[in-house]
């Protein structure tokens, strides 16, 4: 199956200051639909206030954020994926997102100043790449995200166990 790139790339506005309530300063990006995401690059003002985008937080996540998720309740989800700036991009900063299968990326403060950015991009590609392994009677299950299942048979195809990351599951007759 060949798969779409994505490159979505959100404006925000030459003077995007947001402020709201001073623990919820954040940025939201839709991707739309489901994505492996590759890079993200938080472009910064270049007119003023470039230190504004200091102490942020980058997700991204396949489920909608809640309005009241801070970093520290996003940063301790393992469905989420995270990554901490302490300095401001100049004039920007690109993130190595490892391959996260996601539909919605969020740029947030940690701190109480006003969230100030130029731009969001996203960069990754639309679709499926789930792979497949297999070796004798072991079938092994690999999303884009890196996440993988093994199945195993016994010689007649019936299904006897299953693993996903440490957890076993025994299949009895």
């Amino acid at each position: 199956m060949l798969s779409k790139r994505v490159q979505v790339s959100q404006p925000v506005g030459i003077c995007a200051d947001l402020r709201a309530d001073a623990t919820l300063l954040k940025h939201k990006t839709a991707l739309g639909s489901p994505a492996t995401i590759s890079s993200i690059t938080i472009w910064n003002r270049n007119d003023c206030c470039q230190d504004r985008l200091t102490d942020y937080w980058v997700f991204i996540s396949n489920t909608p954020f809640n309005a009241s998720d801070t970093p520290a309740t996003l940063q301790n989800n393992p469905n989420i994926w995270n990554n901490h700036q302490t300095s401001y991009p100049n004039p920007s900063a690109t993130l190595s997102a490892p391959n996260f299968l996601g539909r919605y990326v969020r740029v947030q403060l940690s701190g109480t100043n006003f969230l100030s950015l130029a731009e969001v991009q996203v960069f990754g590609v639309y679709g499926s790449t789930t792979t497949y392994s297999y070796s004798g009677n072991t079938v092994t299950v690999t999303d884009a995200a890196g996440k993988s299942k093994t199945f195993t048979t016994d010689a007649f195809g019936n299904l006897k166990q299953v693993q996903e990351g440490g957890d076993t599951i025994r299949i009895e007759p």
